[in-house]
């Protein structure tokens, strides 16, 4: 009975070494070895004897199959890295070095419910790390898990108090479970921590605005339009906040600025300038800018269902007809409903 255990033990540990050389010899030999060679039979492998775990790796093998890894991973081979590294797993699965590293492979292959689930792991078994849960925390949001984004970002924060980036996304996934109070002191907090976060200064002017107080918006846009002034995103927003502080002429000037294939293609520019024409009562520019965008982009029905409403809105029933009509063709419920409304009204 002595002599049975001596061997299974002589057999794992050969097993665990084996895993080494074969990590090594993966780089040149490719992927599908791997797998060869893990099905063999265990006899051949020196595998343990069925219903026995397997001995855990020496760092020594650890550090082995982790090099063979990355190696994969620059080679643009996160399949094979994945091999090596999930077989490792089954012999260390206490690693926090081995699954963070599978987790990066899984992210680049585009499995992120298995990524998370990796990294997860791996933080749980430490020694935490703020980085660690940045990560889990992006992958939880990318996953629409923005609870538990929270807890990873909000953690991330409590180890490394003075990183600007772990209270700014902290703030951002707050702001989506409508955690408004918590989100505006973390992005107080990042803004404090970095002042040219220009990011952490438009969410803070998009709360302001959500909260219809568009002169406090203006001052926290400033910044945002100083720091990154081509950005396209900040003068809309400062767009939106003059409207809605009665500057509809001012806020149309922000947006005049922009390029002209901008200010024609991108809908949420559109809508904010025919919004600003419209309260400024002049509907058949806004108007205007619909047909020119639709001329520009003939097969986007949402542009030609605007184009109709406010071509309506300027007194030209007949032609919005025809827009709206191209508009239902295309597949647009709203305008198919516009099409009924107005055909049955003489």
């Amino acid at each position: 009975m002595h002599r049975d255990r001596s061997q299974a033990s002589r057999s794992s540990l050969l097993a665990a070494g084996a895993l080494a050389i074969l990590a090594i010899g993966l780089l040149a030999l490719g992927g599908w070895t791997v797998v060869r060679l893990m099905r063999m039979p265990a006899a051949a492998t020196g595998a343990p004897p069925p219903g026995e775990a397997p001995d855990a790796l020496t760092p020594q093998t650890i550090e082995t199959v982790l090099a063979a890894a990355r190696a994969y991973l620059s080679n643009g081979q996160p399949g094979s890295a994945e091999v090596i590294l999930r077989e490792a797993v089954t012999h260390s699965p206490d690693s926090q070095q081995l699954l963070l590293l599978l987790g990066e492979t899984l992210m680049h292959l585009n499995r992120l419910d298995e990524a998370y689930d990796a990294y997860t792991k791996a933080v749980f078994i430490g020694p935490d790390h703020p980085e660690y849960r940045h990560v889990a925390g992006t992958i939880a949001s990318a996953l629409n898990r923005p609870e538990d984004a929270e807890i990873h970002f909000l953690k991330a924060l409590s180890l490394n108090p003075s990183n600007p980036k772990y209270a700014l996304y902290a703030a951002q996934v707050q702001r989506r479970l409508g955690k408004i109070d918590a989100a505006r002191a973390n992005l107080v907090v990042a803004t404090k921590l970095d002042p040219s976060q220009a990011t952490a200064w438009g969410s803070l002017a998009a709360i302001a605005l959500d909260e219809n107080r568009p002169s406090v918006a203006l001052q926290y846009v400033a910044h945002a339009r100083r720091l990154e002034p081509e950005a396209a995103v900040w003068r809309l927003l400062e767009s939106k906040a003059l409207r809605r502080d009665g500057r509809a002429e001012d806020a149309l000037g922000v947006l005049r600025e922009l390029p002209e294939a901008q200010r024609t293609s991108d809908p949420a520019v559109l809508e904010e300038m025919a919004l600003c024409l419209g309260m400024l009562q002049r509907p058949a520019d806004a108007a205007r800018l619909y047909v020119t965008a639709t001329a520009a982009a003939p097969d986007n029905p949402l542009l030609a269902y605007e184009a109709a409403v406010w071509l309506d809105r300027a007194g030209d029933r007949a032609q919005a007809l025809l827009f709206a009509r191209s508009a239902a063709l295309a597949g647009n419920e709203d305008a198919r409903r516009l099409v009924r409304l107005w055909e049955a009204t003489p």
